[in-house]
């Protein structure tokens, strides 16, 4: 009878302590989830040009809605997203349509028309990792009626090197200005005509080269 007693005893220890170790653990998980850090909100700025062909408004972090405002058929174009200072952070791409160097694209994307293009759950993921509170996002490049020998980047118009097709140069900058080289015009009063190229501004863009997906530019002082 006593050995029976002893045993009741230790099984129901036991049983207490299963309990007692299923409590804590229950109790500790749900201490975690309560205190767990709240995802950050990340804001979104678009960024525009007088003279760009797209407008884009942006649904972070669902999706970007772009408007085709130009009287052109847009064939391809790019959405730049970088965080605000921070150089070395990271840049995603949103694409839509074909780069004309590389294909040929079917459906335009006719003026008037709006599109949506969702944001997928990694890039997204990228700038909450990233940390960053702030992003800006911005046309990067666009082609129109499938011809590669001009593209449209960050308001400007660029053209297509005539040696090598990957590489383009502003022909206008972003406020509307030619940077194609005139000849000088000075009076006859003058000394002879200046062998260097006159350009229609002074303070702009001298070049842009597009090559590689990489945008590089040069300013005029």
């Amino acid at each position: 009878m006593r050995t029976r007693n002893i045993v009741s005893a230790a099984l129901l220890l036991s049983l207490l302590s299963v309990g007692l170790l299923v409590f804590l653990t229950t109790a500790e998980s749900r201490i975690d989830a309560e205190i767990s850090p709240v995802p950050q909100e990340i804001l979104t700025d678009v960024v525009s040009y007088e003279f760009d062909l797209l407008k884009v408004t942006s649904n972070w972090p669902k999706s970007l809605t772009v408007e085709n405002i130009s009287d052109k058929e847009i064939s391809g174009f790019e959405i730049l997203i970088v965080a605000a200072n921070d150089d070395g952070g990271p840049g995603e791409m949103v694409r839509w349509g074909t780069d004309p160097n590389n294909a040929k694209q079917d459906v335009l994307f006719k003026p008037k028309e709006t599109i949506t293009l969702p944001i997928s759950p990694k890039l997204v993921k990228t700038f909450e990792d990233n940390g960053k509170p702030f992003l800006y996002i911005q046309v990067f490049r666009a082609f129109a009626n499938n011809d590669p020998k001009f593209s449209y980047s960050q308001g400007a118009v660029l053209q297509q090197d005539e040696t090598n097709p990957r590489v383009y140069h502003v022909i206008i900058d972003s406020k509307g200005r030619s940077k194609i080289a005139l000849p000088c015009v000075k009076l006859a009063s003058e000394p002879p005509l200046s062998t260097q190229p006159c350009f229609a501004s002074r303070y702009s863009f001298d070049k842009t080269t597009v090559s590689a997906g990489v945008l590089h530019q040069r300013v005029l002082r």
